[in-house]
């Protein structure tokens, strides 16, 4: 489980831009190997953008997560998903059923989080697990 998100923490992060957020949530990521999502009694919940894509809203810690439990989502609950079950099972589903990812949507006006297309997020993973690796590498 990743430590603990501070009050400060919580406030300097969702207060960053949805790119910034996005860059932080990808460092998280790789460095936890965990993500977490919003599930429903219906299933994984969805949000809609602005050019119409449905999306599936994910975030790097359970606290921020837990931050977006209100209005439709009132009856959701936070749920981690392993990264590996993440890039080879869920990502892939995603793009075969014309899905996007909301990575890191926080609440206000035009917080939605960077719009990413599963295949487009899963490379972006990818290349920083590979700088991991490479760091594990060098340092042996």
């Amino acid at each position: 489980m990743p430590k603990k998100v501070s009050d400060g923490e919580f406030r300097g992060v969702t207060a960053l831009s949805g790119p910034d957020r996005y860059s932080h949530f990808i460092r998280r990521v790789a460095d936890f190997e965990e993500i977490w999502s919003l599930r429903g009694s219906d299933g994984w919940v969805t949000m809609g953008d602005d050019v119409g894509h449905q999306c599936i809203p994910v975030w790097p810690h359970k606290r921020y997560a837990e931050a977006s439990i209100r209005d439709d989502w009132s009856e959701a609950e936070a749920v981690m998903i392993e990264l590996d079950a993440w890039m080879t099972a869920l990502l892939p589903s995603m793009a075969r059923d014309g899905l996007h990812v909301a990575v890191f949507p926080v609440e206000g006006p035009k917080q939605q989080g960077v719009i990413i297309a599963p295949e487009d997020l899963r490379r972006e993973l990818a290349a920083e697990l590979e700088q991991y690796e490479s760091d594990d590498n060098g340092a042996a």
